[in-house]
């Protein structure tokens, strides 16, 4: 049995749980209030099992008692056993709050006390009794064994500790007798400040009305029963309720048992909703209902929560009570949860899509009731039905996981009376229309003795038929200005929606030149319907006053089956491009330069074809032009053909470029020329007149070399047979050489190399001869020295006749301050070091054609001589006047180059300066 005492209401402390629920919240405002000002009278609490006043007691029989005695449990013939106690600490007991369990009477000695009742019953000899207190994970706690007469009548402390050090939870008490007598004793549970762990109580300390079993919430200590047998010593029938507490895990069917009340007494139970339903009394050892020690028992209504069994039996009688889970019973009504919960998303109507957002909310409402109690180990499950996609979940309080569509919500700590939290789920709405969406949660807790509650909330939604239409265009399309852009609309259902049908459906289009439908309505029932597609093809035209961008918007209107409109609407984009042209000249490119020049004719009749966004082809007009327009701008190529042989092409014959819009572009030019061609012949001058006669023959198989104006060779061809030779080439201005193949002792009668000068485009330069004979000139052979100022005649040794000679200079450079005389003297002085080449031609007079070249090459240089006579190797030395006071002097040598080729060294000679 379990008693409390609450100092301070004593009225309190008979009444039942259902009795105290019908009290009205007033009642319980008032107490609330006083409890809160009396904290003393709130805390003043003692749990005694049984409770102080009753004349029943705990009775412990030794194994050798018969079972007839009526304790079940220590016979043989019974269970064979102990009688086992749970006492309860709160998981929030407070560290380092000491609790003590104190027992009474607890050996087999006389007289047997008055005040509070205990009756012994000693056979043979009075036996002993042990007590053992175990921790909640099994660990001893204290033991004690008593025998006579040291107890007798009092309260002696069997053990002070921490649960702190030891833990909370269900500490279990054992006890057995040793022998055939009958033990009656008590138990107290509660926190004695009179106590010290390790240390024990002050004498006459115990049970002095100090002792506190509140954890300073809605937990308190607590002693239950799991097996023991109880005694009514007084006179009269005693009664004594055991509350027990049933839930799913409960075995089914619930049978509730009492053994060995002699046929005497009376058993009622009154279910959790307050219905009372009579039960059987056991006779003489047996259990009810049963003829031997089997049990069978009371089937109770399968209601899950609190019951009560109230128990009555006459005097000295002794019984044993069983609850439907064989777990601890309590002899008054224990600190209970009772919770509200609320589910509530704020919308009656969803559609398809739609976000909704559930509150659940847990109230711990039993601040109502008499005995309010912490919900202990709360979770709440919600698992989301067909139709709601899991978003999130979010709370201040719980801890939120989701796994498969099913939310957990756990708090991690107890929800004491009068306080509430909250939790919150978002999901999206995704099952079809015109069906109801219900969303039950689940709340699971315990109270403080690990008893399992549950509650359930939900929340119902009518999902509503919402369409949604979607539309798309094509493009954006660009399309020059002045043409015509086609653009293509589709109408259909959002795949997020509940695509139910829409009606009347109608599309219509700004700014379009011509809309109509194309195709989509399969069934032809003219509602768009599931999967269906609706096309419509539009065309906008374009032209001068439009603007760049057009935007074309189409609209959808319709009816859902609510009657409610449905529409949409997407804009089409037309880019309207300012057209580009391209435009050049194919023209004879007369210089050959690959550019247009001024006057430079065109070429007609040439094909342009124009590859790119547009492609086109064209003929070049009498002056060779030609021009593509209404272009879309882009990379395009030209490619030129059609021009006839002989032109080729002085320029590329394909042209690319990238278009602008509103690009004109003007310089597709194509060049072409006609080869010009460079002919002539290489002959034998037998007159020796430098012209190729009729009667002449020509050399065949001399080379003759083709250079450029800048000197490099671009062709070399050989004369024929008859000595002639051609080059066709592109014009420009050009030199033809002789090269090798000249005969060996012939000499030239013509310049060895003619300039032709320009040619433009099919020009002919022609009759560029080169002439050679074998005819030996008149030359000196040999060497001598001639002096400088006085040149003899050169001839004189090969021309009988004395002709007179006469001097020239035809090409060279004399060394500064130097000239040449007629006669064929040298005079000056010479002011700049340096080599000089130069040539003289001399001829005879009476014979023009005898001539001779000489070659001079002179070079002055500074040298350092002494003053003195001249050097007698010098020959037929002639001062010159000289000046300059820097040079030392300054030395000529000349050579004579004949036209022939041979040469003769002159002579040398030293001037000395300033003798």
């Amino acid at each position: 049995m379990i008693i409390q005492r609450r100092i301070g209401s004593p009225d309190l402390r008979d009444m039942t749980l259902t009795t105290l629920r019908m009290r009205t919240r007033a009642i319980f405002v008032l107490l609330a209030t006083l409890l809160i000002v009396n904290v003393a009278a709130l805390e003043a609490l003692a749990v005694q099992a049984p409770r102080p006043g009753s004349s029943l007691f705990i009775q412990t029989s030794g194994p050798n008692a018969g079972l007839n005695i009526g304790d079940y449990y220590s016979s043989p013939a019974g269970g064979d056993t102990d009688h086992l106690f749970v006492i309860r600490v709160p998981s929030d007991w407070p560290a380092g709050t000491p609790v003590t369990v104190a027992l009474y009477d607890p050996e087999l000695a006389g007289p047997n006390p008055v005040s509070p009742t205990a009756a012994d019953e000693v056979r043979n000899g009075a036996d002993t009794a042990s007590f053992r207190l175990e921790s909640p994970t099994g660990g001893l706690v204290a033991s004690a064994t008593y025998s006579a007469p040291t107890t007798n009548g009092t309260w002696v402390e069997l053990a002070t500790f921490d649960p702190g050090v030891t833990g909370t939870g269900s500490y279990q008490l054992r006890v057995v007798t040793s022998d055939d007598d009958d033990n009656s004793w008590r138990v107290d549970a509660s926190h004695d400040p009179d106590c010290v762990v390790g240390v024990g109580c002050l004498p006459g300390t115990l049970v002095n009305g100090n002792e506190v079993s509140s954890s300073g919430g809605s937990g308190s200590l607590a002693i239950g029963v799991v097996r023991t047998s109880w005694q009514h010593a007084g006179s009269g029938t005693s009664c004594q309720d055991h509350y027990f507490y049933v839930n799913s895990a409960t075995p089914r069917p619930l049978r509730a048992h009492n053994f060995d009340m002699d046929g005497n007494g009376s058993v009622t139970y009154t279910t959790p909703t307050g219905t009372s339903v009579a039960g059987t009394v056991s006779g003489n050892a047996t259990w009810n209902n049963s003829s031997d020690a089997n049990r069978v028992g009371d089937v109770l209504p399968d209601v899950n929560g609190w019951w009560r069994a109230n128990v009555c039996v006459s005097s000295t009688n002794q019984y044993v009570f069983e609850s439907p889970s064989a777990g601890p019973s309590f002899p008054e009504p224990q600190p209970a949860p009772r919770l509200d919960v609320s589910k509530d998303d704020s919308v009656g109507t969803v559609q398809v899509g739609d976000q909704v957002t559930y509150t659940i909310t847990v109230d711990n409402v039993s601040d109502e009731d008499a005995l309010p109690g912490d919900a202990y180990d709360l979770v709440a499950t919600d698992t989301l039905p067909t139709g709601l996609q899991f978003d999130s979940c979010s709370s201040v309080s719980f801890t939120c996981s989701e796994a498969g569509g099913v939310v957990t919500a756990s708090l991690a700590s107890p929800l004491a009376p009068g306080t509430s939290a909250s939790f919150e789920i978002v999901a999206t709405v995704t099952l079809s229309a015109g069906v109801t969406l219900t969303n039950d949660v689940t709340v699971d807790f315990d109270d403080q003795f690990g008893n399992g509650y549950t509650e359930t909330a939900s929340d119902s939604n009518t999902v509503d038929f919402e369409p949604v239409l979607a539309m798309t265009v094509s493009g954006p399309v660009d399309v020059l200005r002045g043409d015509s852009a086609s653009l293509t609309y589709t109408v259909a259902h959002d795949p997020a929606s509940d695509q139910s049908p829409v009606s009347g459906l109608a599309v219509t289009c700004v700014l379009c030149t011509s809309f109509s439908y194309a195709s989509g309505d399969t069934d032809g029932d003219s509602i768009l319907d599931s999967g269906e597609t609706w096309v419509y093809d539009a065309v906008i035209a374009t032209g001068p006053g439009d603007p760049s961008v057009i935007l074309a918007q189409a609209g959808a209107s319709g009816l859902d089956l609510n009657g409610e409109p449905v529409t949409a609407s997407v804009t089409g984009q037309v880019n309207v491009i300012e057209p580009a042209s391209f435009s050049g000249t194919v023209f004879e490119d007369l210089n050959g330069n690959g550019v247009l020049d001024a006057g430079e004719p065109g070429i007609a009749g040439a094909t342009v074809d124009l590859s790119g966004p547009t492609a086109a082809s064209l003929v070049t007009g009498s002056d060779g032009t030609y021009t593509f327009v209404d272009l879309a701008p882009g990379d395009y190529t030209a490619d030129v053909s059609g021009v006839a042989a002989p032109m080729v092409a002085t320029t590329a014959t394909s042209l690319s470029e990238t278009l602008d819009p509103g690009e004109a572009f003007v310089g597709g030019d194509f060049g072409f020329a006609a080869p010009v061609t460079i002919s002539g012949s290489v002959f034998e001058d037998s007159d020796e007149d430098g012209v190729f006669d009729a009667a002449e023959s020509g050399l065949g198989g001399v080379a003759v070399n083709l250079l450029d104006s800048g000197g490099a060779t671009v062709a070399t061809t050989t004369s024929a047979a008859d000595g002639s030779y051609e080059f066709s080439t592109m014009p420009g201005e050009y030199t033809v050489s002789v090269g090798s193949g000249i005969p060996t002792g012939w000499a030239m009668r013509t310049a060895s190399s003619i300039d032709t000068g320009f040619l433009a485009s099919g020009a002919v330069s022609a009759n560029n001869d080169f002439g050679a004979s074998n005819n030996t000139p008149v030359m000196i052979e040999g060497s001598q020295t001639i002096e400088i100022g006085e040149l003899p005649d050169p001839l004189s040794a090969t021309d009988p006749e004395g002709d007179s000679v006469s001097f020239s200079r035809v090409d060279g450079m004399l060394p500064p301050g130097i000239t040449l005389n007629a006669d064929g003297t040298f005079a000056g002085a010479a002011t700049e070091a340096g080599l000089y080449q130069f040539d003289v031609e001399v001829c005879d007079e009476a014979d023009p054609v005898a001539c001779a070249t000489f070659s001079y090459e002179v070079r002055v240089v500074e040298v350092d001589v002494a003053a003195g006579p001249d050097d007698p190797s010098e020959v037929g030395a002639t001062e010159l006047p000289f000046t300059g006071v820097e040079l030392a002097g300054l030395m000529i040598m000349a050579t004579i180059l004949l036209a022939g080729g041979s040469g003769a060294v002159l002579g040398a000679r030293r001037l000395a300066g300033n003798e």
